[in-house]
Order: C-alpha cells, then sequence, then structure tokens
C-alpha cells in the first residue's frame, strides 16, 4: 500500500476486518508479518479505547507539557468539552479516572 503525501485516507471494513490492527502494525505496536512502514514527518495514531490517566481533566489533556492556554482553549473547542465542563464538578480540575468522576464513553473519546 502506498500514500501520497499530504492526502488522507481512510481505512473502512467490517467488524474485524483488520483496521486496528493495520493501524498498530503501521505505527509499531504490532509485529507485521512482512512489509516495512516508511514515512515522513509524523504518523498520528487514536486508538479505540481512550487512555485517562488519574489527574484532573486539564491535566489529562496537557499531559505533563507546559500549560498554553490558547492551544488549550483551541483543544476544549475542537472536541466539544465546554458543556462537559459546566456538569462537571470543578470543571477543567475535576479529578478523572481511577480515583475520580466516572465519564461516558464519549466523553472519554473527545
Amino acid at each position: 500500500m502506498k500514500l501520497n503525501k499530504g492526502s488522507l485516507t481512510m481505512i473502512i471494513g467490517g467488524v474485524g476486518s483488520g483496521k486496528s490492527s493495520l493501524g498498530a502494525a503501521i505505527i509499531g505496536d504490532i509485529e507485521r508479518q512482512s512489509g516495512e512502514v516508511k514515512y515522513i514527518g509524523s504518523i498520528a495514531y487514536c486508538p479505540q479505547t481512550p487512555w485517562i490517566n488519574n489527574n484532573t481533566v486539564q491535566g489529562n489533556i496537557t499531559f505533563g507539557n507546559i500549560y498554553d492556554e490558547q492551544k488549550y482553549n483551541e483543544i476544549i473547542h475542537v472536541c466539544a468539552l465546554e458543556p462537559d465542563f459546566q456538569i462537571l464538578p470543578a470543571g477543567d480540575q475535576t479529578a478523572i479516572g481511577e480515583k475520580g468522576v466516572n465519564l461516558s464513553g464519549g466523553q472519554k473519546a473527545r
């Protein structure tokens, strides 16, 4: 499979057809049976299961990086988190994860 630079490629298939396995093989999460992956720049991969750290919502978004208010607000807007912050007990400072409040599947994914 060859993907052209700057193109948007979607992998579409039925349940169990290997879409997630292909993505995992591309980024090296699982061993490829054959072939090689060559790329220029970077690859982004969003797994099906969100990984939530025992931290605040803000801590899960910034993930140890220096807080940049403009970038943070852009992420909040793009992920449509404003309504969630209104219902969480401490907004974006609410603790989530095993020791915090439970989030819905949609909230975790966003």
